[in-house]
């Protein structure tokens, strides 16, 4: 069974999405995962899709990394 997600309204980010916004900023996995603070282990699973049980569902996105993707994206300085 999926882990029960905090917001029902926001749709789950497939893995699919993940591996086009890196592919898109010309990151490799390991860059993708340090920009995000996160190791690169977690971030193959978010690309990949983690897999438990007998059916496969891809581990959900969190919402503060979906945000810090955007704004890696729009190119904007956490520092600002």
């Amino acid at each position: 069974m999926p882990p029960r997600r905090l917001d029902p309204d926001l749709p789950p980010m497939p893995p699919e999405r993940v591996r086009a916004w890196r592919e898109g900023l010309g990151l490799t996995q390991a860059e993708a995962a340090e920009s995000l603070g996160i190791s690169r282990a977690t971030f193959q699973r978010y690309e990949y899709g983690e897999y438990q049980g007998e059916v496969s569902y891809p581990k959900p996105v969190p919402l503060a990394l979906r945000l810090a993707m955007a704004a890696l994206t729009a190119r904007l300085d956490p520092a600002d």
